[in-house]
């Protein structure tokens, strides 16, 4: 058991997997498979409280601002018998990158 009290500890120390994703309103499946995440924690509420940013590829007709399910499976500490990974879902929002143009199918391509 690792002693967090008012401090938390460094997930990079302790992360041994993680796997993201994300779901659309569409269906469609995105691995996020660039992420980042905050090297100290907010601890509230006996919760040490990390931020996150995640993104992914994928091919798309038409791109736009959306709300999808975030899962991630993650797993702290290695060892032997150590069981199946913890998992996180939630509905977030998604945001649109890309060229101006292809967020948005009534504007014409130049």
């Amino acid at each position: 058991m690792i002693h967090a009290k008012g401090h938390g500890f460094r997930l990079s120390a302790y992360l041994n997997q993680f796997d993201c994703s994300v779901t659309l309103e569409s269906s469609d499946y995105v691995l996020l498979d660039d992420y980042r995440y905050t090297y100290d924690c907010l601890y509230v509420m006996d919760s040490m409280i990390y931020e996150l940013w995640a993104s992914g590829v994928t091919a798309m007709e038409k791109i736009k601002n959306t709300a999808g399910l975030l899962r991630i499976e993650y797993r702290l500490f290695s060892h032997p018998g150590q069981g199946s990974p913890d998992t996180i879902e939630q509905v977030v929002p998604v945001l649109a990158r890309g060229p101006w143009a292809r967020r948005y199918s009534d504007v014409p391509s130049s």
